[in-house]
């Protein structure tokens, strides 16, 4: 909660900041926030309606199940409903008849940059949420843990020292 409203004010005080000192930003304030949203419903909807409220949510999907067309319908999700995610988190849709919702090893993230651990878990059906900047330096779960796929693995980054 308290990120949630210290995370406007600091983007607002670096976007005056930064220009004064001659320091160019690579992301705007808003870039640099990453919403949250809650993740609605969508298990018994077709895959078509699923795409639409999803997107509408702001929030990504990828199916798996043997059945992927339009018609087919979402017996299963995850991340579950009502769960608050960051903002284009990719929302697993599982149209398999006996529900069953696949499960995947988490990798080890220690030393990536953030961009390449949120490359590495989506590339597994995997949501990140980033605390700090830099490496990483600790993920929850820990690496080798067996979750479900659209689990949401919060990775905390420090700054790189330098030799």
């Amino acid at each position: 909660m308290g990120g949630t409203i210290a995370a406007p004010v600091a983007g607002r005080i670096l976007a005056d900041i930064l220009p004064y000192l001659k320091i160019q930003p690579r992301y705007s304030a808003d870039e640099m926030i990453a919403k949250e949203v809650r993740v609605p419903e969508v298990r018994g909807k077709t895959l078509k309606e699923a795409k639409v409220i999803l997107k509408e949510a702001g929030l990504e999907y990828r199916v798996s199940g043997q059945n992927m067309v339009d018609e087919a319908v979402i017996s299963q999700q995850s991340p579950k409903p009502d769960i608050a995610v960051s903002e284009k988190s990719q929302v697993i849709l599982f149209t398999n008849e006996d529900g069953e919702v696949e499960r995947v090893t988490v990798p080890d993230l220690e030393k990536k940059s953030a961009l390449e651990a949120a490359r590495i878990l989506k590339e597994l059906g995997l949501n990140i949420r980033i605390m700090g900047s830099g490496e990483v330096i600790r993920q929850e779960p820990a690496a080798g843990t067996e979750v479900q796929m659209g689990t949401e693995i919060k990775v905390e980054f420090a700054p790189t020292e330098v030799e």
